[in-house]
């Protein structure tokens, strides 16, 4: 079953933060989606603490496991 996760929840899977722990039980089941409105949030959060390229193309590589649900209306009949 796929599963979408928060913004908050692939910063903390990302950081390795400890706060990821709880949600990793309900990880093991790829593919794994996000909105596109969390990946403008976690694109913007590069620009707020001024990463150098290198750094943003590692997350762009990070994110690049994730499938992003696009708006549409439609989507949002559901």
């Amino acid at each position: 079953m796929a599963v979408v996760l928060d913004t908050d929840v692939v910063s903390y899977l990302y950081k390795r933060d400890t706060r990821a722990d709880l949600y990793l039980p309900h990880l093991d089941d790829p593919p794994f989606i996000i909105s596109f409105m969390s990946l403008a949030e976690l694109r913007r959060w590069t620009l707020e603490r001024s990463w150098g390229n290198s750094r943003r193309q590692e997350l762009e590589d990070y994110l690049s496991r994730y499938v992003v649900i696009h708006s549409e209306d439609e989507l949002c009949n559901h």
